[in-house]
Formats: structure tokens, C-alpha cells, sequence
């Protein structure tokens, strides 16, 4: 009996020692990372509010299911420095419901290292009446940033039937004596609501900052037609197609420039023609950020469109492939010819700030590319020529979280000669690789002094090369001449910033009967053009490198 009861209080102060240990453990609740801090560190954001139309999902941006990364900003203004960034948040808000009355959402938030500061699974925010209102997002679980409020009366027809998510965009007072501090919520839509396909339901990336309210459209996600006069734009009408209202934006991917609409024509069967005005991108979306970094093929794999990705999957991570000859002489006594073949890419990293009294970017340009040039004389007299002209123009547009971003590279070839020959079999010229590298600095931005802006350039390149070299004559050979090419890369950025660079690479070639020779010549210069609300302005071309090197010599 003594054993028995000695085991039952064993037992109960077992069991007294587990619950005790057991309460003392806390079992954090695991959440779910809907997208990775460092997935939203790239890419673009940008201002203004997304829409959600119950009568035809078919244009609305939010839905079950939609994921909308965001920048939390907190910035500072002074009267003579501007507007900078003091704190930087990032985030997701992920919609599990909405409907005419409100929005359920989940919402996570980053701080700038990537720690997890603030997470909601779940909040309803009801609709409010009429214009955004912000000070309903008050309440302590509500996200801040946001407004989800009617659209009724607004002018836009496409817009006025529907409800907004507005993002929260503070503007200081510049007249203001001392610092001033204000919040920016920037915005993108990671993922679609369940019900649709794409991000950017015909072509609208978000509905616009400013005031009335109109869409912002890329042109390039929609079909666009070719249009000579400046003002017109043309669109075929397809099943994607907006009903475009005055006042919408677009940007114009076709001519590299923003627009706003100011008629509309529709009454062609096939298509809608659009006459338009210059705008400017602080109008539409107010502030916006962009920052990408890789090779074409992985800034498109990371933040293309849909059709983007298509396309990516379709061609070599090449931007160009070619091989063609450039027939100098073809007669009966005297075949002249240069072979060329060229494999061109390029690689970007850039980080673009614009909002509405500044703007800044910095970015590194790299085109690297395999060129082989050779040079071909069979015949028994000589000629002089001299030539140049355009023979590839590669192009890749693509839509960074639905900003337009243009990769295009303008390609001649040229070439002089003067020969002298009794009889010469001749193929004669190199195969390079070439390692251009651009980085720039640009900024511009409104103070005491009015609006002004400075750029800083530089720029290098490397090579290596080998050589084909077969030489056979009869008598005293004279050649002396000059083949290659120039490149005139360039990268638009949402219709904003343009640096454009300018890269000829000759090959300076002398054969006679004692000696070859061939000389490697190149230069880099860049220009950079910004078309800004407050600061139009084309920087003067600045040569960054240049080289002139002997890259072969042999003795007969």
C-alpha cells in the first residue's frame, strides 16, 4: 500500500512538473511569407491607386487572390536639400475578399534588413463614400497606407463605375521654412486576382496619382500601330482594348514618350486613333522607383509580363546573332569581301528614383559582344572604296512590373580601302571579344536656385583576340585601309531617361611585302537625355575611353 501510494504522488508531481515546463514554452505561430524580402527589393514601384470593377472583372486589377507589393516610405523634405528617404519599408498586402462594401486583406511588413516588423492575417476595411479617405485606416490593424473607397462621379467613365485602392502620397509644403516630414506608399501588382490571366487587365498598370483620376497605360501590352504623325497614337481594336477616356496616360513605347489623351476616335471598324499632348510621368503616378540588375533574359524572367516571358523563353539570351558578308568588289579579275559574324548582349543594372521636385539614377551598362571581321582579297588588281551603313537595329522592350524599359543597339559597319596588287589570295582579320563597360550618375532636382541638374561619367573595356591570316602573293602588295563597326546602344527608361552611348571599334589593317599589321582602335562616349516635368535636359556626349592598341604583326 505504501509502494502504491508512493507511485500515485510520483505520478501527480510528474505531472505537476510537465504542465509547469510546458507553460513556460511559448510556440511562436508560423507565418506565411507570401513573397520573400528579397523578391521585393527589386523592380518598380510607383503612385496612384488600383481598381475594382464588379461589373467586369475584366478590367479590375484587385480580386480574390491579388498580390500587391508595396515600398512604405518615409521621407523628410528641406528647402534646400529636397526630398531623401529616412526610413524604407517593405511589404505585401494579399486580398482575400472584396466586394461593394469593403476588403479583407492580409498584410506583412519588412524593415529594411528584412526583419518581419508587423503581420495581420486578417482585416476588414469597409468601403468609404466618395473620395479616398485615409483617416479610416486609423484603426490599429488596419494597414495605414491605403484607402478603399467609391469611384462614383469621378469624369473617367472606365473608372467612375468601380471602387479604388488608393495609396497613400504625401506632398510637403514647399513653402515650408524648416523640414517637413511626409509618407509615400508605392505600389505594384505582384500576382493577379484568381479570376485573371495578367497583372495589367488591357494595358492598365494603375489608376493615376493625380487629380481627376484616369488610367495609366503601356502601349506595348496592347497592339499598337505604327503612326507618323507626333501627336496620334493608333491602336487595333481587340477584345483587350480600354475604353479610352480624355485624360487617360500612355506610355508610348513606339516613340518613347508619355502622352495624354485629349480626343478619342473611334469610328474606324479596326481601329481607335488617339490625338494626344506631351505629359509627364510625375503627373500620372507621381513618384516612381525602379531598380533592375542582370542580363536581358533575367530582368525579364524576374519582372517581365506574361508575354515577356514568352518571348524570353522563345530566343537565346542573345540581344543579336548575325552573320552576313559585305561584298566590297565582284568582278571577273577581283573579288573583294569583309565576313562578319557578331553575337551582342547586354547587361543593366540601374536604380531610377523620380518623384515630383527630384530625381535621381545611377546605373552600369555592359554590351559585350564576339565580333569577327575578316577580311577577304582574291585577284590580280586593285580598287579603292569606301562605305558605311546600318546593317542591325536589335530591340528589346520590356515592361518592368508594367513600366516601359527599351534595350535598343543601332549597328553600321564601315569600311575604307586602297590596294595595290599584282596577285593576292588574302583572308585577313580578327576575332575579338570586347567587354564595354558604361556607369553613370544623374541627378536633378528644384531648390532656392530653381531646377538644375549635374551628371557624372566614366566608363572602360577590355578585350582579347585571335586571328585569321592567310597570306599568299606574287610581286609588291600595297593594302591600307580601315573595316568594323559602331554601336550606338541605348536604354530608355520609362520615357524618361535615355543614357545613349556611341562605341566604334575599327580594325586599321597594312599588308605589303615585308609585314602585316593590324591595329585595334575603339572609343566609348555617352550622352544621356532626361525629359522631366520640371527639368528637360540633354547632357553633352563625354568620351569615357578610348584605345588604340597593336593587336597582330608578322614578318614575311
Amino acid at each position: 500500500m505504501k509502494n502504491l501510494s508512493r507511485s500515485f504522488l510520483l505520478f501527480v508531481a510528474s505531472v505537476i512538473v510537465v504542465f509547469s515546463l510546458s507553460s513556460c514554452i511559448v510556440v511562436d505561430n508560423p507565418v506565411l511569407v507570401r513573397v520573400p524580402f528579397e523578391e521585393l527589393k527589386g523592380g518598380a514601384y510607383y503612385g496612384g491607386g488600383l481598381l475594382f470593377s464588379p461589373s467586369d472583372m475584366s478590367i479590375s486589377h484587385l480580386g480574390e487572390g491579388t498580390l500587391i507589393a508595396f515600398q512604405d516610405l518615409r521621407m523628410e523634405w528641406a528647402p534646400e536639400e529636397g526630398s531623401s528617404i529616412a526610413e524604407r519599408n517593405y511589404g505585401y498586402l494579399y486580398i482575400k475578399s472584396i466586394d461593394g462594401t469593403g476588403i479583407e486583406y492580409e498584410y506583412l511588413i519588412y524593415d529594411s534588413e528584412g526583419a518581419i516588423v508587423k503581420h495581420v492575417d486578417s482585416v476588414f476595411q469597409p468601403v468609404s463614400a466618395g473620395s479616398q479617405d485615409l483617416s479610416s485606416s486609423s484603426d490599429a490593424d488596419f494597414f495605414s497606407g491605403v484607402s478603399y473607397h467609391s469611384a462614383a462621379g469621378m469624369q473617367d467613365p472606365y473608372i467612375s463605375s468601380g471602387y479604388l485602392l488608393t495609396f497613400r502620397h504625401e506632398i510637403p509644403d514647399a513653402e515650408s521654412s524648416g523640414p517637413v516630414s511626409f509618407r509615400k506608399v508605392l505600389f505594384r501588382v505582384q500576382q493577379p486576382p484568381m479570376v485573371s490571366s495578367t497583372r495589367f487587365p488591357s494595358g492598365v498598370i494603375a489608376v493615376s496619382n493625380s487629380i481627376p483620376r484616369s488610367l495609366v497605360i503601356n502601349s506595348s501590352l496592347l497592339v499598337q500601330e505604327p503612326s507618323a504623325i507626333e501627336n496620334q497614337i493608333v491602336f487595333s481594336k481587340t477584345s483587350s482594348l480600354p475604353n479610352f477616356s480624355n485624360g487617360d496616360y500612355i506610355f508610348d513605347t513606339m516613340k518613347d514618350s508619355l502622352r495624354r489623351v485629349v480626343s478619342v476616335n473611334d469610328s474606324d471598324p479596326s481601329k481607335v486613333t488617339l490625338e494626344t499632348e506631351e505629359a509627364f510621368v510625375e503627373e500620372a503616378l507621381g513618384t516612381l522607383i525602379l531598380n533592375i540588375e542582370g542580363d536581358v533574359s533575367e530582368i525579364i524572367e524576374k519582372f517581365g509580363t506574361e508575354s515577356d516571358r514568352s518571348f524570353a523563353e522563345s530566343v537565346t539570351t542573345n540581344l543579336i546573332t548575325k552573320e552576313w558578308e559585305v561584298s566590297i568588289v565582284d568582278d571577273d579579275e577581283m573579288k573583294a569581301a569583309i565576313m562578319n559574324k557578331l553575337v551582342l548582349d547586354a547587361n543593366i543594372s540601374l536604380d531610377f528614383h523620380l518623384s515630383w521636385n527630384k530625381f535621381s539614377s545611377n546605373g552600369t551598362l555592359r554590351f559585350p559582344a564576339k565580333v569577327s571581321s575578316i577580311l577577304e582579297i582574291v585577284g590580280k588588281e586593285g580598287f579603292e572604296t569606301e562605305n558605311t551603313k546600318k546593317v542591325a537595329e536589335p530591340e528589346v522592350s520590356i515592361s518592368v512590373c508594367g513600366i516601359p524599359v527599351k534595350v535598343s543597339i543601332p549597328i553600321e559597319i564601315f569600311y575604307g580601302l586602297e590596294t595595290q596588287i599584282e596577285s593576292i589570295d588574302l583572308q585577313f582579320g580578327p576575332e575579338i571579344e570586347v567587354y564595354p563597360k558604361f556607369h553613370y550618375e544623374v541627378e536633378a532636382k528644384i531648390d532656392f536656385h530653381g531646377p538644375h541638374g549635374k551628371s557624372y561619367t566614366r566608363g572602360s573595356i577590355d578585350h582579347n583576340s585571335t586571328f585569321v591570316d592567310k597570306i599568299d602573293f606574287d610581286g609588291s602588295p600595297e593594302i591600307e585601309g580601315k573595316f568594323g563597326f559602331k554601336f550606338f546602344p541605348g536604354v530608355t527608361i520609362a520615357c524618361v531617361l535615355r543614357p545613349e552611348m556611341e562605341i566604334p571599334m575599327g580594325f586599321s589593317a597594312k599588308v605589303n611585302q615585308s609585314k602585316a599589321e593590324l591595329d585595334f582602335e575603339t572609343e566609348g562616349h555617352i550622352m544621356i537625355k532626361l525629359d522631366l516635368l520640371f527639368y528637360k535636359h540633354t547632357f553633352a556626349k563625354t568620351k569615357v575611353f578610348s584605345q588604340t592598341r597593336n593587336i597582330y604583326s608578322k614578318e614575311f
